[in-house]
């Protein structure tokens, strides 16, 4: 058996036991509990330790992109009325693209994310390699909430501040992964263009509402 400690941020266990080999790979969601998804690999003598580690990679690459999904399609559902109050803006929000255009864009950075976290996950351990884990899941948290403060709320200012909260863990997040994976931190470039243009039009509206 393969695992971290409990209570850190990701976990992974590989168990065999009579052929069978099972992959579980989950986030970390405080005390003892954690979310995650199992797979069951079936193998047996014919199957090398090459072909093995090829389908778990993939399978950690799948995992991590559903898993990045979800967080968005989660923060849509509680603010499933915010295109509705976007729309409601009018020509006011300078520089503000179509309504249709943020789902279509997340729905790609949700998944670069995903990519960018299975290389780092599948990279040699390493503290810089826990380092940038944890900022991911630090900058995915503080994602997952701004649109939540943004359109539920209505609080405009602290939206403004939370998204700016969002930039530098971004940041700090590509830089983190740039120490263990190049690939990796050149991924989230169109994450940090995106996320600086929604700090532009956070103040757009920040400004036009006030």
């Amino acid at each position: 058996m393969i695992c971290c400690k409990r209570g850190e941020w990701w976990e992974f266990s590989l168990l065999t036991c009579g052929g069978v080999s099972e992959f579980y790979f989950g986030i970390f969601c405080g005390g003892s509990a954690y979310i995650g998804l199992k797979c069951v690999l079936h193998l047996n003598s014919d199957v090398s330790l090459g072909d093995f580690m090829k389908n778990v990679e993939w399978k950690v690459y799948l995992v991590s992109i559903v898993i990045a999904e979800l967080v968005g399609i989660l923060a849509s559902f509680f603010s499933r009325d915010a295109m509705m109050v976007y729309g409601q803006m009018g020509d006011g929000v300078a520089l503000a693209p179509p309504a249709i255009v943020f789902p279509i864009v997340w729905t790609i950075l949700y998944a670069l994310m995903g990519v960018s976290a299975a290389r780092i996950w599948l990279s040699d351990d390493s503290e810089e390699r826990s380092k940038a884990l944890k900022l991911y899941v630090a900058q995915l948290v503080v994602n997952f909430f701004w649109s939540i403060i943004f359109f539920n709320f209505e609080s405009y200012g602290v939206a403004l501040l939370w998204i700016i909260l969002l930039w530098v863990l971004i940041i700090l997040m590509i830089k983190a992964f740039n120490q263990v994976d190049k690939v990796a931190a050149r991924l989230q470039i169109p994450y940090l263009v995106w996320v600086t243009y929604a700090a532009f039009i956070t103040l757009s509206v920040y400004i036009m509402m006030s």
